[in-house]
């Protein structure tokens, strides 16, 4: 009997590596179970190292031990390589020891043993076979398991914050508005520092949706939202219409949004995907963060609080409308107060744009005039100003483009007498833009005899070189002729400031300024037009009459006083040599609607041609006789009424 049993085993052996060895599962069991059971009955045949891994296999296996088994298959494949058995039984587990691989990882993360989990994964990665790129996937788990651990911790008890705060925020009155430092948090505060984060919920207790039907606003799903903001009792603000699908308009029954928060809040909005995903927020709406709410009420609080102390109120109110900026009703409302102080000041600057950002001391300008000296058809008025940083700097520290280093660009001064305000834009280019910091200009020159002359000294001032035209001169003539600076006692400012342009608006931020006070007589007013060189206009006289007094009459009603055409005519043909029509020149003298008298020179004059006679004279051009004082210069300049009349 042992004799047919050796026999068998042997012939079994020989079928495992014939060319019928293609038969597995259930079939390569029976061949290992025979050979066990040949080897305890002869006791005479050596076991492999290949057929004890294949046993070890077999018995985890069955035993379901899967990973145990993975690895013991994995032996005996590398004591035969290629063996198709083994590579068989290794591939037939292969996803069942990944599951249990998975299932220990859980457990471990459960218990939060990182040390476990980091022996469970090295392990893993060196026996399953995988692609470098799951590989690394586990080892980035393995490495970071404490911060997931973490992780894990703060979600969860983010979740039952955020329950508690559900349930919080279910008591509060419907139809107010709450105040905190930071959203969700429903530590509700009724007073804030001017710098502090600011963030309001708007209790509803129901639906955008269910409001607008209350309000007859039937037939959308979407809903138009509007936020009211007031200081001290005065509105300064009406933010909106904010658009509110019905992912919001039809769920919200309340909701967060921003009225003043800095940088930190942003990254947090970006990096925690708590506050970007179901949370009640207005920032989930990219218009909001984006030019809306917040910066409306950050650029409000700056203007209206620049010279305020203490404690002030702010009101909110959220509202429902139309589309078209008809607000229906009011759905929440609230108030608190703010306390103002510089250091508040400071940060709420910062969240501000960058154009309203006033400077630090040590940024400012120093202005002088010769005040003392000055006396009215003596001598000149004169100030100067010394710049902390070239005027570069400045534009850069407004700058609102992407790209700010420009090679030239504008720094304005201005004089302000009493409430009337003179202004001067200065364009400044190389050396005087990039680093020069002290400047001086005239403010009132001692007479007005060089007011037709471009090269005036004036004029050729740095600060007026480029564009030849020193304004504050002309203007503040201009107005001692038409008496809107009369004689007496005056406060005069000086200031010097860069302008910013912000869509259709400009903002001043000032450098630095000087006031003193100036006193002048009527002598002295009478003695500074006594010395002006100016003169009636001119006549040709001869053909020029008709046109002269044709001219002034067509312009009687803008006040033209006198007209006096100084050239020759110039014709004008086609290609063909047919006349088009014919031009001159003209000296306008006008009185200007504040009661001064002005000459406009080199006006262009012209007559149209109709095939056989000229048409009438007139001005061509942007001739009017409505223009401001600031736009005067040598060509169009004040004149004296008792020198030209």
């Amino acid at each position: 009997m042992k004799t047919k049993l050796i026999i068998l085993a042997i012939g079994l052996l020989s079928y495992s590596s014939g060319p019928y060895a293609q038969i597995g599962g259930k079939l390569g069991k029976l061949k290992d179970k025979a050979k066990d059971k040949v080897s305890n009955t002869t006791g005479s045949v050596a076991v492999s190292a290949y057929d004890k891994h294949m046993k070890e296999g077999n018995k985890n296996e069955e035993a379901g031990d899967f990973i145990a088994a993975y690895k013991s298959y994995q032996l005996a494949l590398s004591e035969k390589s290629g063996d198709y058995t083994a590579s068989s039984a290794k591939k037939r587990v292969e996803s069942s020891a990944e599951e249990q691989y998975e299932k220990q990882y859980e457990d471990l993360f459960a218990q939060g043993n990182c040390d476990e989990i980091k022996s469970l994964i090295n392990d893993w990665t060196a026996t399953i076979d995988m692609t470098p790129t799951r590989k690394e996937k586990l080892e980035y788990t393995r490495d970071n398991c404490e911060k997931a651990l973490a992780d894990q911790q703060n979600a969860s008890n983010k979740a039952a914050d955020q329950a508690a705060a559900k349930a919080a925020v279910d008591k509060l009155e419907n139809g107010k508005a709450y105040f905190e430092n930071q959203p969700f948090s429903t530590q509700f505060k009724s007073e804030f520092n001017i710098g502090d984060d600011i963030f309001v919920k708007f209790k509803m207790g129901k639906t955008m949706l269910e409001y607008a039907e209350d309000y007859g606003m039937t037939g959308s799903y979407t809903a138009y939202g509007y936020f009211k903001i007031y200081f001290d009792g005065k509105e300064v603000s009406t933010v909106g219409p904010y658009s509110f699908s019905s992912n919001y308009s039809g769920k919200w029954t309340d909701f967060d949004a921003p009225l003043s928060f800095g940088d930190s809040f942003t990254k947090n909005i970006d990096q925690n995907e708590a506050l970007m995903s179901s949370t009640q927020g207005i920032w989930l709406i990219p218009e909001s963060v984006s030019g809306k709410l917040k910066p409306t009420f950050i650029e409000n609080a700056i203007k209206e609080f620049a010279d305020a102390s203490g404690k002030h109120n702010v009101k909110v109110d959220f509202c429902l409308g139309t589309k078209s900026n008809e607000i229906k009703g009011v759905v929440a409302s609230g108030s608190f107060s703010v306390n103002i102080d510089e250091e508040g000041k400071k940060k709420l600057y910062e969240r501000g744009p960058k154009y309203l950002r006033p400077l630090d001391e040590s940024e400012k300008a120093s202005v002088s005039l010769n005040s003392n000296q000055f006396r009215l058809s003596e001598n000149a008025l004169t100030a100067s100003f010394e710049l902390p940083q070239p005027p570069k700097y400045y534009a850069q520290k407004w700058c609102t483009s992407m790209s700010c280093d420009y090679d030239h660009g504008y720094i304005s001064v201005a004089v302000l007498v009493d409430d009337i305000e003179i202004n001067g834009y200065c364009e400044l280019w190389d050396e005087k833009w990039e680093s020069q910091k002290s400047f001086d200009f005239t403010v009132l020159p001692v007479n007005d005899n060089e007011l037709n002359d471009d090269l005036a000294s004036y004029n050729k001032e740095d600060l007026f070189e480029k564009q030849r035209n020193n304004t504050i001169v002309y203007a503040f003539i201009d107005m001692l002729y038409s008496s809107k600076i009369k004689p007496g006692k005056h406060k005069v400012t000086v200031q010097v400031a860069h302008e910013v342009a912000v869509g259709n608006d400009r903002f001043s931020n000032l450098i630095g300024e000087k006031t003193f006070e100036m006193t002048f007589t009527e002598g002295q007013l009478n003695s500074f037009k006594s010395k002006s060189n100016a003169k009636k206009l001119s006549h040709a006289g001869g053909e020029w009459t008709s046109v002269d007094n044709h001219l002034k009459s067509l312009y009687a009603e803008d006040r033209v006083v006198d007209v006096a055409c100084t050239s020759e005519w110039k014709v004008t043909r086609n290609s063909l040599g047919v006349i088009l029509y014919r031009t001159c020149w003209a000296e306008v003298l006008y009185k200007s609607k504040d009661g001064g008298y002005r000459i406009w020179q080199a006006n262009e004059v012209k007559e149209d041609y109709d095939g056989s006679n000229y048409g009438k004279p007139y001005i061509t051009g942007h001739f009017r006789t409505d223009w401001g004082p600031g736009n005067l210069n040598n060509m169009h300049f004040p004149v004296p009424a008792t020198k030209v009349k």
